[in-house]
């Protein structure tokens, strides 16, 4: 089981909606937001050697299966290590299969042909996230080629 980067921020993150989330369903009794914000920094370190997929899963199958209460780490790490022998966690994290490259005339212009096709669309959230990749890939020297094109 590959575990999380604590240093990946996205990881930290995800980790810590899904523990509030479940304490939306289990609130934690007799605790200030200040203490429980303490438990769930420690309940990161703890479990930071697992993938966040092992971890959502067992939050939500101690929401649908577990105690009424709010869960100590020691109940979840036992639940992800048992849902993982059982193989319900999530499949490894991504591993990178391409590589960087020099950002070419011929890759911006393919860019900025999609950012053009984009634009003409009506305005939404993804259209306005595309357009902003766009812009960063052709602020870039390098882009990230996949492996199955070259």
């Amino acid at each position: 089981m590959t575990g999380t980067e604590l240093s990946d921020p996205q990881s930290r993150d995800r980790i810590k909606a899904l523990l509030g989330r479940l304490a939306l369903h289990l609130p934690p009794t007799r605790m200030t937001a200040a203490q429980f914000s303490l438990l769930i920094e420690d309940y990161l370190d703890d479990l930071a050697r697992y993938p966040v997929g092992a971890i959502e899963d067992a939050c939500n199958d101690w929401r649908k299966h577990g105690t009424p209460h709010f869960p100590k780490i020691s109940d979840l790490i036992r639940l992800i290590e048992d849902l993982d022998k059982r193989g319900f966690a999530l499949p490894k994290p991504w591993e990178p299969t391409g590589r960087w490259v020099a950002l070419t005339d011929e890759g911006r212009e393919k860019i900025q042909r999609g950012m053009d096709e984009i634009a003409s669309r009506p305005p939404s959230a993804i259209n306005d996230a595309l357009l902003a990749l766009g812009a960063r890939m052709l602020a870039s020297e390098r882009t990230w080629i996949e492996r199955s094109t070259f």
